[in-house]
């Protein structure tokens, strides 16, 4: 990973914290850098970090998990043309994607307040539905 990359993930990590105060718990999200040349959607990953209220790998794995086994998703991806693209969905256990909400931005906060908005709804969401 380059410096450029990994200063992109050092922002990332600081302004989730400054918008979602209360919410560490909540959220463990992916993060892609995408290197395609010809963006596209689909873009592989280059480098994947989870977020997560502590840098222990076993934990983060874990916050993953409860996540994936409570139906939703949220991943952020930031590709190096300085784009991010959200993505929440919701899964089903018979239906992969039952629902799945994708969003490109061309600045960092509108993609990490998109991000928080969702990963807040789904929560009270569930918390509503329990």
């Amino acid at each position: 990973m380059t410096n450029e990359q990994m200063d992109r993930l050092a922002a990332i990590e600081i302004m989730k914290w400054e918008l979602l105060p209360g919410h560490r718990e909540l959220l463990s999200v992916d993060v892609y850098l995408s290197t395609n040349e010809s963006h596209t959607p689909n873009d592989e990953p280059l480098e994947a970090s989870v977020w997560s209220p502590t840098t222990n790998e076993a934990h983060a794995a874990l916050v993953r998990e409860k996540m994936r086994a409570d139906g939703w998703a949220l991943v952020i991806e930031a590709d190096h043309f300085g784009l991010y693209r959200v993505e929440w969905s919701r899964f089903e256990a018979d239906n992969l994607f039952a629902s799945r909400f994708t969003r490109w931005w061309d600045t960092l906060p509108l993609a990490l307040t998109t991000a928080a908005l969702l990963a807040v709804g789904a929560c009270k969401e569930e918390e509503i539905n329990g």
